[in-house]
């Protein structure tokens, strides 16, 4: 039996990362610039009260925008791990990336729904706790170093397993997928090491290829692990 690994460059994850930096720190600032406005307006009005959340964070907008950074992530990895795996198939054909669009535009907002409903919560607590436009930048400024890296790792091990499993797919041959364990894996990644299930089942976890947005939080955040896919020679 043959497997095939799918094959990423490390700059699509550096890219990813910056990315979402960037995102952090253009969010951040304009949560600040808001903060400032109704802050001003509230004192011009001689009113003590703080700012509401709903004035400075609009949450819709931050889901489609963030929502279409994540997109463009994952078509850009899922086509580079599907292409290459498709090559290492023998399938001439090119991996046929519109056919994935809409489950990864589907993805992409229920992620970006998520992360931006924790950085609401932030924001309203920081706003409890009166901070300044200054230290929300800041707060934001931490997320770009922190939270960026993270969500690019797990999504770029999401669309990597989702490029390999389409492409597995698109191939038409009758294949298996095995799980393959990444550095310091969970330990109910290390137990499914080398698990070998059908193309189209489930590992035990129950997920589809590491990273799956079915799994819960605890279980895909930060997995550098990887899917083969393997057939007969």
């Amino acid at each position: 039996m043959a497997s095939v690994a799918p094959k990423v460059p490390k700059r699509l994850l550096d890219d990813a990362t910056e990315q979402l930096a960037e995102f952090f720190r253009v969010q951040g600032a304009a949560i600040a610039a808001h903060l400032e406005e109704a802050t001003e307006a509230h004192a011009a009005a001689r009113r003590a009260r703080k700012a509401t959340l709903d004035e400075v964070f609009d949450q819709q907008r931050w889901d489609r925008v963030l929502a279409l950074e994540i997109l463009t992530i994952a078509l850009s990895v899922s086509q580079a791990a599907g292409r290459s795996v498709l090559k290492g198939l023998g399938v001439p054909d090119e991996y046929d990336t519109e056919r994935t669009r809409a489950w990864l535009a589907a993805h992409a907002a229920g992620v970006a729904s998520g992360i931006n409903g924790t950085t609401r919560y932030a924001v309203r607590d920081a706003l409890a706790a009166g901070v300044e436009p200054a230290q929300m930048r800041q707060l934001f400024d931490s997320y770009a170093a922190e939270r960026a890296p993270q969500i690019a790792q797990t999504e770029v091990t999401a669309s990597k397993g989702f490029g390999t499993y389409e492409a597995g797919r698109q191939s038409g041959k009758r294949l298996t997928k095995t799980w393959i364990t990444g550095k310091n894996p969970r330990s109910t990644h290390s137990r499914q090491n080398r698990q070998t299930v059908p193309l189209r089942g489930q590992f035990s976890n129950g997920a589809r290829w590491p990273g799956d947005s079915i799994l819960p939080t605890r279980e895909r955040a930060r997995c550098n692990c990887m899917m083969t896919v393997n057939h007969q020679a």
